[in-house]
């Protein structure tokens, strides 16, 4: 009969909001936390779970061995999924710094003895002096020698290192280097 009728209505949408961020670069050994936003998600899954310490968390800390993508889904209250991605890139470099002098002298510059590096696992510094005499030694690359020995200052003088250096690949190196 040519006659037409229109009705409005309203239509509920439920979308869930997610943005994963951001990607990031680090070296192999090393951890970084991932996130996920969203104001309305209620439960999260990454992929791959390798190299997490927890897949079903917003924000999980990963140690990845290579590099890799990662996606997080996540979860309304009505059951709508949204997906995102973050890239972490290995940097696989295996370096070990060694200084070749400080400065004790209590001026805050170059006051400390300690080692850096990228890739490193574990590690064992020795410090001897001229005579042979541990004077110092750590297995952390958080720990820094202040030139004391038996709580006295060591002064100017020859020292000899060993550094022995476990990377995370498993490869292991050993350097032998003198200072003063």
């Amino acid at each position: 009969n040519g006659c037409m009728d229109i009705e409005l209505m309203d239509i509920a949408l439920n979308q869930v909001d997610l943005v994963a961020y951001e990607d990031t670069t680090l070296y192999i050994g090393e951890s970084v936390q991932l996130f996920a936003s969203t104001s309305n998600g209620i439960s999260f899954n990454w992929e791959p779970s390798q190299y997490l310490d927890k897949d079903d968390i917003q924000n999980p800390v990963s140690t990845p061995l290579d590099s890799m993508f990662y996606v997080v889904s996540v979860t309304s209250p009505e059951g709508c999924v949204a997906k995102d991605t973050v890239f972490v890139f290995v940097d696989k470099r295996q370096e070990v710094y060694v200084p070749s002098a400080f400065t004790p002298n209590g001026d805050g510059k170059n006051d400390h003895f300690f080692i850096s590096g990228h890739g490193i696992c574990d590690i064992e510094l020795m410090i001897f002096n001229r005579w042979g005499i541990l004077l110092y030694k750590s297995n952390s690359l958080d720990d820094k020698w202040d030139g004391g020995y038996n709580e006295k200052d060591q002064g100017i003088d020859n020292y000899s290192i060993v550094v022995h250096v476990t990377y995370c690949d498993g490869e292991k190196e050993s350097l032998f280097k003198s200072f003063s």
